[in-house]
């Protein structure tokens, strides 16, 4: 209204500077136009803005009169009140952020409107995927059971002090692949072991169980000489083992200097002394 009313009142002072009067005369006139001008310019804004928001609750107020009940689905006001899916969300999300609407919820999809947020379920969160396996380590474990059950089936075979090599063996095998199930991260450091020295050794076996019992001097040297190196590869995956310790080791011992300097400092040890200075030990 104040916008067509200073709109007029521009439109006839421009007409009279143009026809009845001059403005090198009255330049007071075209002052007071461009006043005019832009009064009429804001009250247009303004005039602009309320309509817009005087469309957006008119429309809210449809879906409100449509609604059968405190959840209703998207689809359903907008086949009510016929208006456009897109046009409804963007009202409703503007009127809960500026909280022209208290209250009310409008669901993540955008597909179902809650008149009160209090009936809004949140969807259950999706479990988390589990953690894919390792499958080199599955690999490793796999190859490393299959060569334990292998060396136990070489006992019997080769004589009496093999087959204690072979148990020693089987012993420290074992061990060398519960510390790769329990330390991952350290297998590539067995590269080597599992690549090269586990085929090497079974190759050897191999050898030496397709000798048969012959007794021909030839094969009881053979059979010998791998029987002694499998003396030497016991003490080699020994000392694997205890290298392979060595960090685990390092983090036990640094873990419990920073253990015991903690309860130093807490003074929950029973070292008095060391704990409180001066203070002497209790009687």
């Amino acid at each position: 209204m104040f916008a067509g009313i200073f709109g007029i009142a521009t439109a006839g002072i421009v007409i009279s500077m143009g026809t009845v009067l001059r403005a090198m005369d009255l330049p007071g006139f075209a002052v007071l136009a461009f006043v005019f001008g832009c009064i009429t310019g804001g009250f247009g804004v303004m005039g602009a803005i309320g309509h817009r928001r005087y469309a957006m609750y008119k429309r809210l107020r449809a879906a409100l009169h449509a609604a059968r009940d405190w959840v209703c689905p998207i689809a359903q006001l907008t086949a009510l009140t016929g208006l456009k899916p897109d046009t409804l969300r963007e009202d409703l999300r503007k009127g809960i952020e500026n909280e022209s609407l208290p209250g009310v919820l409008l669901a993540p999809d955008g597909e179902t409107l809650y008149w009160d947020d209090a009936r809004y379920t949140p969807p259950a969160a999706a479990p988390e995927p589990a953690a894919a396996p390792d499958t080199a380590l599955a690999a490793f474990l796999a190859e490393g059971q299959a060569f334990l059950a292998y060396l136990r089936g070489c006992r019997g075979q080769l004589g009496p002090a093999a087959d204690e090599q072979l148990a020693q063996m089987d012993k420290t095998c074992a061990a060398i692949l519960g510390f790769a199930h329990n330390h991952p991260g350290q297998l590539p450091r067995l590269r080597r072991f599992r690549e090269y020295y586990l085929p090497t050794t079974r190759k050897l076996l191999d050898t030496a169980r397709g000798l048969g019992d012959t007794g021909a001097e030839s094969a009881e040297k053979i059979r010998g000489e791998i029987t002694g190196i499998l003396y030497t590869l016991n003490s080699a995956y020994q000392n694997l083992y205890d290298t392979l310790l060595q960090d685990v080791r390092l983090d036990v011992s640094t873990e419990i200097d920073t253990l015991e300097s903690m309860l130093r400092q807490d003074g929950l040890t029973n070292d008095f002394e060391e704990d409180f200075g001066s203070r002497a030990k209790p009687e």
